[in-house]
């Protein structure tokens, strides 16, 4: 599996991934907080992915087009076409996952 994201071009996070690139990504959804008379007893409901892998930039701008239209298809059924400005402003990259594992919490 395959997740695409894109980035300013500078930043701590880019820096990171330039001397290492393994990384581990988390998504999490359906999140509510459990209340509960003590504080101690209070919990928090959710499903969550989370998976490791290796994260790859995407150079060209052709690719960067496919990238970031993957991207888009999440937001819009229409498709975007992005300008070489655009797309010479940001870094684009992927994280190719070997390993992916889910957890869920169930309401009381």
């Amino acid at each position: 599996m395959t997740v695409y994201f894109h980035s300013a071009k500078e930043g701590m996070k880019l820096n990171i991934l330039k001397n290492n690139p393994r990384v581990c990504v988390e998504f999490d959804t359906d999140c509510t907080i459990k209340t509960a008379e003590k504080a101690c007893n209070w919990g928090f409901h959710y499903q969550s992915v989370i998976g490791f892998g290796k994260a790859v930039f995407i150079e060209t701008p052709a690719e960067k087009q496919v990238a970031l239209a993957i991207i888009m298809q999440q937001y819009s059924t229409e498709p975007y076409c992005f300008s070489d400005g655009e797309i010479n402003r940001i870094v684009v990259f992927r994280v190719d996952l070997g390993e992916i594992s889910g957890k869920r919490t169930t309401a009381a």
